[in-house]
């Protein structure tokens, strides 16, 4: 993107003016518009895996409706599906993560890979893309297998643990119970099993019937609706280890909102593994109290009649993390909330997605956080009846904005869900899609719409359609998003903004500022045919050279040789051709290029219109080496020649050798510059009159600075302002200060210019100094110092352009009389330069013939 000045400034004066009548109105639709690169409409959502299998009883026959949970680490519940006739489930969507699978059917519980609770189980993985199959076993037939363990003395071995090993595999354990009395009931599959016991002190593990290893153990049969029971004593040990030190574990149950004891409470509490450690009732106020051991984690489980339970503090749900005692809050009523929820085109929602519940109204701070379920669902059949406001924290992949239910973006906006005591609340909402933006580009003076004006949208490039609109999608942030609208060559680069909002659509309209454009035919007579574009700098103004836009303006070169080039602001210009890998720089002529601006063609530009400009004829290049000294011969460090804006070469601190390559084979006027010295015009104190350039060789040119002089304490009667000194013959600038000392070169007339204001107001008047004979703007430079003076907006700068000098004249220093050079200036000095029809100042020369361009001064 290119910024673009927006100054118009007065033309050179003695250079042809291509006609206005062979400019063209820019047709609004310069060609066919490429197609918009779609954005896609949401994010591709990452890989997701499936997990399937059948689910059959010890005899391999199918268990219609047994339904499979999948279960995260944490142990909150991911997905859930049950089996058909077949046996079957599927389990679609799943994410790769911590995965337990635990299968249910006729009161019974598998989990994979037939275990028979959650601390033996294994997690599987899901890889993405590809189905894993996991079948399950869940045994219909079941016994009992009742027992004991002693320690050694013959007590209760408290809180042993007792482990199950199916016969023949005492590697892979399957279950595991807590002894908290020293004895155990468990419901188990029919089948043989090996039984060890371990803890309550003892740093060993035993097996039954009483022996050290499992190669001794005998296993126990379970039977279908048999009994089984087995005595354990731990093996003789010196000396006998001591009982595992007990803690009382204790709490109270609350009822809310009044916050009265409840009587009756069913407390139980487990390992993070949902081992269970035990089960006991409150008493009637509401205290509960279970002695166990003193390094355990556990998590409590409280259910009342007319209380919804809870798990830790006031969870609908066990969840690891929630580690502590608390006193729990029971809360009367108990419902369900299902909520399905989908994408916003949808299609599944994207896996890891979170829910965060919040209850609100009671005058305590509840929340809890749990996963959204593969299938989109949240579902919470157990929640304490009351009102809640839900918040939706999609994937973050890609990053999206969290959401309240139904579509806000904040809680306040969020609507409340109620859950009646015996009732599931059902819902459905969608995730909020992108952020979408219609962009409408138009013409800023006829107000046509645009098209094919390209911008950059959320890193998607794309361009305006017939109407002048382009539509995209901008992600899910909150944020303020910057647009660079291009139209090149035909409008500037215009800028624009909009604040994106997820699910909104945002219109904007950008206005394009039109701008002038050029067409031209490139002819490359290098014979090399390599450039595959063309780069000009418009260069405008009386007074200095002043290139009219910022960058180089540049355009491709389609397979006819034909260019377009632009924007450019309106008004008339010379153009300086860049260079390129095979072709040297010109100014651009009638019929070929030159080496000298006031030789070169002017173009009349208008905004809105496409001028035709004559051929770019291309030739090789040369360079010019030179060398730049002192008065006293010695070298001018740093000191600079130029042909052209923006094509110079400078000398460095190793000597005052300068090289300018790449010039086209013309004859070039050139300027120096030592630095803080003063500058040199061509063909002024030894520095030649012109070089010729020619293709593959090196121009010499030598040059000697000359004396110059200052005018001291120059007062520009503002702040933030610049003096800019220029030649009264050629206009070049000669120097510019913010006031102070203004170094000048000796025996030169100078006018000088002040610009102030501000950026946003920039002003600028021309100095009119004092004279017998009233005031001029011209100023005769000699060799000693000159007088102070003071530059005034109020009395003596006045907005009156200069016109510039053409004749040879040598008055004493100080200011000169405009009526010196009237006679050759066609209007008096002073009066402003001349104006052609449309306002457009006039060359002081008339239009230049080859008498004429003799006469003209370097």
């Amino acid at each position: 993107m290119r910024a673009r000045a927006l100054a118009a400034l007065a033309l050179l004066s003695a250079a042809v003016v291509v006609p206005s009548s062979t400019a063209q109105a820019i047709p609004q639709q310069a060609a066919p518009a490429p197609a918009a690169a779609p954005v896609a409409a949401r994010a591709a959502a990452p890989l997701t895996g499936t997990i399937t299998g059948k689910v059959t009883d010890g005899n391999g026959a199918p268990l219609p409706g047994a339904c499979v949970t999948a279960v995260a680490g944490s142990l909150q519940t991911l997905g859930r599906a049950c089996a058909g006739a077949d046996g079957r489930y599927r389990i679609d969507n799943a994410r790769n993560g911590v995965i337990y699978l635990r299968a249910e059917a006729g009161g019974h519980t598998t989990w994979a890979p037939d275990r028979l609770d959650r601390v033996t189980a294994t997690y599987i993985g899901v890889t993405e893309g590809e189905t894993e199959t996991v079948d399950l076993v869940v045994e219909q037939r079941h016994g009992t297998l009742r027992g004991t363990v002693s320690r050694q003395d013959g007590s209760p071995a408290k809180y042993a643990n007792v482990s199950l090993y199916r016969e023949g595999a005492p590697g892979t354990r399957i279950g595991m119970m807590i002894a908290r009395d020293g004895s155990f009931t468990w419901s188990l599959p029919v089948g043989r099993y090996l039984v060890s016991y371990g803890g309550s002190g003892y740093n060993t593990t035993e097996w039954h019937p009483g022996v050290p290893n499992a190669g001794a153990a005998t296993a126990v049969e379970i039977t279908e609706n048999g009994t089984v029971a087995i005595a354990a004593r731990f093996l003789p040990a010196d000396p006998m280890p001591p009982a595992p030190t007990e803690l009382l574990h204790r709490g109270y149950i609350t009822a809310q909102p009044d916050g009265a004891p409840v009587a009756g409470a069913t407390v139980s509490l487990y390992s993070q593994s949902l081992v269970h450690w035990g089960t006991v009732q409150t008493a009637a106020d509401g205290e509960w109290r279970l002695p166990l051991p003193s390094d355990l984690r556990l998590i409590t489980t409280v259910s009342a009649p007319g209380y919804a339970t809870v798990w830790g503090f006031d969870d609908p749900e066990p969840m690891i993390g929630q580690v502590m005692l608390p006193p729990t809050r029971l809360r009367p009523g108990s419902g369900g909330l299902r909520v399905t929820v989908r994408d916003h085109d949808g299609g599944p929602l994207v896996p890891t997605a979170t829910a965060l519940l919040k209850m609100v109204d009671t005058g305590y701070s509840w929340d809890y956080t749990l996963p959204v379920r593969f299938d989109g669902t949240i579902d919470l059949p157990n929640l304490p009846a009351g009102r809640y406001k839900l918040k939706i924290t999609p994937s973050a992949d890609p990053v999206r904005a969290t959401q309240w239910y139904p579509a806000a973006l904040d809680e306040a906006s969020a609507e409340v869900i109620t859950v009646s005591d015996g009732q599931t609340t059902e819902l459905t909402t969608s995730l909020l899609g992108p952020g979408r933006v219609e962009v409408k580009v138009v013409d800023a003076v006829t107000g046509a719409p645009v098209k094919d004006a390209c911008m950059s949208i959320f890193d998607q490039e794309g361009c305006t359609d017939a109407d002048g609109i382009r539509r995209a999608e901008v992600g899910w942030q909150l944020k303020k998003h910057t647009l660079h609208v291009e139209h090149l060559p035909y409008h500037f680069t215009a800028t624009g903004s909009f604040d994106a909002k997820p699910g909104q659509l945002v219109k904007v309209t950008v206005p394009m500022q039109p701008g002038a454009t050029v067409a031209a035919t490139y002819e490359d007579k290098t014979g090399h045919d390599g450039a595959s574009g063309v780069c000009v700098d418009a260069v405008r103004g009386v007074w200095g050279d002043v290139i009219a836009e910022e960058d180089k303006v540049c355009g491709s070169l389609t397979p006819g040789k034909k260019v377009l080039l632009g924007p450019f602001h309106p008004g008339q210009v010379q153009l300086f051709v860049h260079p390129t890998v095979t072709t040297g720089a010109q100014w651009l002529g009638h019929q070929g290029g030159t080496g000298n601006r006031r030789t070169a063609a002017t173009l009349d530009l208008r905004a809105g219109f496409i001028t035709t400009a004559p051929n770019i004829v291309a030739l090789g290049y040369g360079r010019i080496d030179g060398r730049i000294s002192f008065p006293n011969g010695d070298d001018a460090m740093y000191g600079c020649a130029a042909v052209a804006p923006r094509m110079s070469g400078c000398a460095d601190s190793e000597g005052a050798y300068f090289t300018i390559p790449y010039l086209g084979p013309y004859t070039w006027t050139l300027t120096y510059n030592g630095g803080a010295f003063y500058p040199v015009r061509t063909g002024e104190a030894g520095a030649p009159a012109h070089f010729t350039v020619k293709v593959g060789q090196s121009t010499p040119a030598w040059v000697k600075l000359i004396p110059g002089t200052s005018v001291y304490n120059i007062d520009n009667g503002n702040v933030n302002s610049e003096i800019d000194a220029f030649d009264a013959y050629t206009g070049r600038l000669l120097y510019t200060t913010s006031g102070g000392t203004l170094a000048l070169p000796a025996n030169r007339i100078v006018v000088f210019r002040l610009r102030y204001g501000s950026t946003q107001n920039p002003l600028s008047c021309w100095a009119h100094l004092s004279t017998r004979k009233g005031s001029t703007p011209y100023y005769m430079v000699g060799l000693a110092p000159l007088s102070p003076f003071r530059i005034d907006p109020a009395k003596n700068c006045l907005n009156r352009e200069p016109v510039r000098l053409t004749g040879p004249v040598a008055p004493l220093p100080g200011p000169v009389p405009a009526t010196m050079f009237a006679s050759r200036t066609g209007g008096p000095a002073g009066a402003g330069a001349a104006t052609a029809p449309g306002g457009v100042p006039a060359s002081p020369w008339g239009v230049p013939t080859a008498a004429r361009l003799a006469r003209v001064k370097p």
